[in-house]
């Protein structure tokens, strides 16, 4: 690397980063940012299209068998998601503080995400806020539709979050 100085270096395009590389948060933003203009992502919101797998494949190029065993082996965004515990909210939420993250919004949510009862209501105040909604009453407008628009599961997703909205479960909204 010291051969090139003038070359931006992209250290999570090689088979290895250096040790520790990963703990810093520059380092993360920076392969963040890279990551977004890669997949053509103009704003911090885009990144909640992208999945763990495109996360851990970033950079890898399968040019021959030898070239495919080595990605297979090292999977280049690999030591970023084992320092989140393979969670892409996480991870954004450390190289990114400042930004109000909506876990429901992620392609995947995190695991067990929309299990927890105050999760639930804080993805049915955010619906409230979106749709304006001045009294409980106003749910029984929305359809299932209507929720995916602004950022819920899709129903066979998961589906504790339709129950609670069918069986009346919303009164912590406030």
């Amino acid at each position: 690397m010291a051969a090139y100085p003038d070359h931006h270096w992209k250290p999570w395009k090689f088979t290895r980063v250096p040790s520790g590389w990963w703990h810093d948060v520059e380092n993360q933003r920076s392969f963040w940012s890279d990551l977004r203009h890669e997949l053509g992502l103009d704003t911090l919101e885009s990144l909640y299209q992208i999945t763990r797998t495109q996360i851990i494949q970033y950079g890898g190029q399968f040019l021959n068998r030898i070239t495919f065993f080595v990605y297979l082996t090292h999977q280049l965004g690999r030591g970023l998601m084992q320092l989140y515990n393979e969670s892409p909210l996480k991870a954004l939420q450390v190289a990114y503080p400042n930004h109000e993250w909506q876990p429901w919004r992620f392609i995947n949510a995190p695991r067990n995400w929309w299990n927890e009862r105050k999760n639930q209501l804080d993805f049915w105040n955010h619906v409230k806020q979106q749709y304006n909604f001045t009294q409980l009453s106003d749910f029984y407008k929305l359809s299932k539709l209507d929720i995916i628009r602004v950022g819920g599961p899709s129903p066979r997703l998961h589906l504790s979050i339709y129950n609670c909205h069918n069986n009346n479960q919303i009164q912590g909204v406030v």
